[in-house]
């Protein structure tokens, strides 16, 4: 199973934040949608799919 990506941003002032932020929730939601696409395809565990979900969610 490969690694997920830590979604990291660098604080640049109020609007850099918000589109740093609105970008992190965009890969994160692909991510997200990915898991469950490869957990439909029985490629990997429901356990596997919620510690992946877990890690993508603590990310935003």
């Amino acid at each position: 199973m490969s690694s997920i990506p830590k979604f990291t941003s660098s604080v640049q002032g109020t609007l850099g934040s918000v589109e740093t932020k609105v970008d992190d929730v965009e890969d994160s939601t692909s991510w997200l949608k990915r898991a469950r696409q490869m957990l439909d395809e029985g490629l990997i565990s429901d356990t596997e799919f919620e510690t992946i979900k877990a890690r993508i969610i603590s990310q935003i």
